[in-house]
């Protein structure tokens, strides 16, 4: 949960399986007031593939296995240009566990930007995002990396953009 810049409307974001086992996806709901009751959820992502670290129910990730946190969805509200913005983890398309943002106008949650990858690397699975904006709107995004270390160990990246993700500095 977050709420926006004078607190007078949360935003929820959860992750949930599709009806009929298809995946699961990304829903966001809203309140106006103070969470006594909230707007209908709306959909506005789905996973390729979330990333599961619970062994030995689940882990998809490469490397040896361990417990920890995975894909659900980081939201955070910039008041610097007015969007919702949600970090989260997805097993891309080429195998590796990406950490993916996009955003929304606070206006209307039923216009959500593409994702883009978060400091892109080549190689290294990367999870468990949590996302803040700092004053000015600078975005701020930490994850757990296993890129450092060819998927072997588990270290933490902090990626920073100052143009709304355009581009991203990292450490």
């Amino acid at each position: 949960i977050v709420t926006n810049a004078d607190g007078s409307v949360a935003y929820l974001t959860f992750d949930n399986a599709i009806q009929g086992g298809k995946g699961t996806s990304m829903f966001v709901s809203k309140s106006t007031d103070h969470g006594q009751t909230w707007s209908t959820p709306f959909q506005f992502a789905v996973f390729t593939n979330p990333v599961c670290l619970f062994p030995p129910f689940c882990f998809n990730i490469s490397g040896g296995q361990f417990r920890g946190p995975g894909s659900s969805p980081a939201p955070t509200f910039n008041p610097a240009d007015n969007r919702l913005y949600v970090a989260f983890a997805d097993i891309d398309v080429d195998g590796v566990a990406k950490v993916f943002l996009t955003s929304a106008p606070a206006s209307d949650l039923t216009k959500w930007s593409p994702r883009t990858v978060v400091a892109s690397v080549p190689y290294g699975d990367r999870f468990a995002a949590e996302l803040g904006i700092a004053p000015g709107g600078r975005i701020d995004v930490t994850f757990y990396d296993r890129s450092y270390t060819a998927n072997t160990q588990v270290d933490l990246t902090y990626a920073t953009s100052s143009d709304f993700g355009k581009s991203w500095r990292s450490v």
